[in-house]
């Protein structure tokens, strides 16, 4: 159950109740109802728990994998929130670079490390 993984969790990080809410935006009560299973909880505050202690995603909302992600798996976790962000241009440029070939994504890559290099000069 999802009470069980986030006292789990914050176990873990060794961490009291309070400051386990603190870092995830929320106060030790509206966290305490969590942990004793009293409220579900949001989208939101699943994933400020996964982006702020790299717990995968699947492994708190079910249970499924291990209570770490993989990079791979924070990339994709990036991803779907991008797609499903209210940003149509994030959206769309994701589409397109999904549609590229090797090759093309090399070349946007290169482009990409000269556009960041110029930013930091």
């Amino acid at each position: 159950m999802f009470k069980d993984r986030i006292k789990q969790l914050r176990k873990e990080k060794n961490s009291t109740l309070e400051k386990f809410g603190e870092k995830i935006g929320i106060g030790r009560d509206a966290y305490a109802n969590l942990e004793y299973g009293r409220v579900e909880p949001s989208e939101i505050v699943i994933r400020a728990i996964c982006s702020e202690f790299g717990v995968d995603y699947l492994w708190l909302k079910d249970g499924i994998g291990e209570m770490f992600a993989s990079e791979e798996n924070e990339v994709l976790a990036a991803l779907d929130d991008l797609m499903t962000s209210e940003n149509e241009e994030t959206k769309a440029l994701i589409r397109a670079l999904a549609k590229l070939s090797v090759d093309e994504l090399k070349v946007v890559n290169k482009l990409i490390k000269s556009v960041v290099e110029e930013l930091s000069d």
